[in-house]
């Protein structure tokens, strides 16, 4: 979201940090098969067993965050998978991107 709209929809940024706080309990209390069944419908071109073997890879970089509050260090993990990937030309700013106003520590 933009500084902007952030700034001037308070109220729809926690409401969306909050969501995907939801997401992300789930994902760290379900197995891959269990997240798989649930957002098959969503990947119509992918089988579960593929969408299985892709959240088990997932998992086992550490992709998903705890909760939505990104700390510098975990930014930076990210930004490093991405690269290893051969997906990131340059290394984003840290203080330009992440907004922890809304996010639970």
């Amino acid at each position: 979201m933009k500084k902007s709209y952030l700034e001037a929809n308070p109220d729809v940024a926690k409401g969306f940090s909050n969501a995907i706080n939801k997401g992300l309990d789930y994902v760290h209390s379900h197995s891959a098969s269990e997240i798989a069944e649930v957002i098959t419908s969503y990947f119509p071109d992918v089988s579960k067993n593929d969408l299985t073997k892709i959240i088990e890879r997932y998992i086992s970089i550490d992709s998903w965050f705890d909760n939505t509050y990104i700390a510098e260090k975990d930014f930076n993990h990210i930004q490093e998978i991405i690269d290893n990937a051969g997906e990131l030309s340059k290394q984003a700013p840290y203080n330009k991107l992440v907004d922890t106003t809304y996010a639970p520590r």
